[in-house]
């Protein structure tokens, strides 16, 4: 083994290091509980994501509304109409400063595939982690 090796991108010292915010994709796409189901599939396909953040009356995040979701809900015989009849998976939250660990621990839980990156939870969340961006943060020859 040499010694004098060049690291990868992302060693393993340098991933526990990670924050949530480090490990985030920036942004959310965000619909009103109120929206219609027909644009919620045009904000997940204009985005070309799989999940979009359902806000309800008082600006707060209420849920996911998730491709695979709006699938089983889209049925006519359904009669589900709205964003907010559509909501699949709760919102779990991780705040901006939280550790690699904690973000591997919190996409660990069942039912849980995405994270809202969040300071407050009065607030809009400022990104969202999935399992996509963990393997990111790998990076080659880790």
């Amino acid at each position: 083994m040499n010694p004098q090796a060049p690291k990868s991108a992302h060693s393993v010292d340098d991933r526990a290091g990670l924050t949530a915010r480090d490990l985030m994709t920036p942004g959310v796409v965000a619909i009103s509980v109120t929206a219609r189901l027909p644009q919620a599939a045009e904000a997940l396909t204009a985005h070309g994501i799989h999940a979009v953040m359902i806000i309800n009356c008082d600006g707060r995040p209420a849920g996911w509304l998730t491709a695979h979701g709006l699938l089983k809900v889209s049925h006519p015989e359904r009669g589900l109409a709205w964003a907010g009849d559509a909501i699949g998976e709760p919102v779990t939250t991780v705040h901006p400063h939280a550790r690699r660990e904690e973000v591997v621990r919190l996409l660990s839980q069942s039912g849980v595939s995405r994270l809202a990156v969040q300071e407050r939870p009065e607030w809009m969340p400022e990104g969202v982690i999935t399992d996509i961006d963990l393997a990111a943060s790998v990076g080659e020859g880790a």
